[in-house]
């Protein structure tokens, strides 16, 4: 069994059966959400488990499940929630990245309405519930820093508040008219109190990875992902061997990859640094970014250094080639680091491994290396601390 931290079981203990958790990345969102469950549904019914598909796929949510000794779950990937019906009734609901769902017109958003309606209790996680926009005041309340407000229209309709978006418009809001126009239109201005008060009356306290001085400094990840699959006419003819072994490596699994990533950046504001080898790879890492738009991307490899540009870290990422910056850069201002592909060489896996992790950081920090296909051999040899040949 688990032993939870203080600040987990503090959330937990304050919360109810139906629950917004709003935790950050590297907070330990899966162990709380398994015992907000073992606290509210003490016969343990049968669990259904919603996750981004990089998630769902990666073991990791039946691992903890395996831990907290919980024996009748199943783990669905998000697109996955129009087609599939729980295989047992009563269920628990456990909702992963839950600002997935926020479009109350949306197929997915109503299909959640409907499964969560259900369920006998359920919570949803999330770091950024309405897109980061709704946040923690300060001062025991909640309050929109730009941003739309009726992102939070579904959860309402979830928990049962209101029944549509119209209901929530007139609950939370107050109609204003355009009293100049022959045509006058209606629209609504948020009443933040409202709003703010049935917020933190349905949601935990916002926590990030840098309010939780119970965490180790450093914390380390590996996102396991299915190795891609090719047909045989995808596969270019190779002159050498070392070919094969780079196209591999490029290939391991594109998409898999890209979706973890745009979940994570998704779900954080916090300053990030992805490492990668091959300019192939950081094509795949820019584009998944561009889609991002309040995000700033800046380069570092063989041609180009752009770290002087970064003047603050939040909201951005600094895209590295490993050879060109995994070694004597100091990037303490960044909060994760990911690997998108590992290098071959232990030296300078070892180098990039503390570049945001070093002395003069004061913020608690993550690591996750992405591991598909070959990337498996390649981290048997760097955990064996020697370089990875074909």
């Amino acid at each position: 069994m688990i032993n939870l931290y203080d600040y987990q079981k503090e959330q937990i203990e304050k919360s109810q059966s139906h629950w917004f958790f709003q935790m950050g990345m590297g907070t330990g969102k899966t162990f709380t959400a398994l015992g907000h469950y073992l606290k509210h549904a003490t016969d343990k019914p049968h669990l259904v488990i919603v996750a981004p598909k990089a998630v769902a796929t990666s073991g990791d949510w039946a691992d903890a499940c395996e831990a907290f000794c919980i024996d009748s779950f199943e783990v669905w990937r998000t697109d996955e929630v129009k087609k599939r019906r729980p295989q047992a009734y009563p269920y628990w609901l456990i909702v992963d990245e839950g600002h997935k769902f926020k479009a109350y017109n949306s197929q997915r958003g109503k299909d959640i309405q409907k499964l969560a309606t259900e369920a006998i209790g359920w919570s949803m996680l999330s770091g950024t519930f309405a897109n980061g926009k709704f946040k923690d005041d300060g001062a025991g309340g909640y309050a929109l820093a730009g941003g739309k407000w009726e992102d939070m229209s579904n959860f309402a309709i979830i928990t049962g508040l209101v029944k549509n978006i119209t209901e929530f418009r007139r609950h939370f809001g107050q109609e204003v008219s355009n009293r100049w126009s022959n045509y006058p239109s209606y629209k609504y201005k948020v009443k933040i109190p409202e709003l703010s008060a049935w917020w933190g009356s349905v949601a935990s306290d916002v926590i990030t990875i840098d309010d939780v001085q119970e965490l180790p400094a450093v914390q380390d990840f590996i996102v396991k992902l299915p190795k891609a699959r090719w047909k045989k006419d995808d596969m270019p003819i190779f002159e050498t061997n070392s070919e094969k072994r780079v196209w591999e490596r490029v290939n391991s699994n594109v998409k898999g990859k890209s979706e973890w990533l745009h979940d994570f950046i998704e779900d954080t504001t916090d300053g990030v640094v992805i490492f990668y080898n091959f300019n192939a790879e950081r094509e795949v890492i820019t584009d998944v970014l561009s889609k991002f738009k309040d995000w700033t991307v800046k380069n570092i490899n063989g041609s180009v250094n752009e770290l002087s540009e970064v003047k603050k870290w939040t909201r951005t990422a600094l895209v590295v080639q490993v050879k060109a910056g995994g070694a004597g850069l100091n990037l303490q201002g960044a909060t994760h680091a990911i690997w998108w592909g590992l290098p071959d060489s232990y030296t300078d896996y070892e180098q990039s491994r503390y570049r945001i992790y070093r002395s003069g950081q004061d913020k608690h920090t993550t690591r996750t290396e992405l591991v598909a296909g070959i990337d498996n051999d390649i981290k048997q040899a760097l955990d064996e601390k020697m370089d990875w040949n074909e």
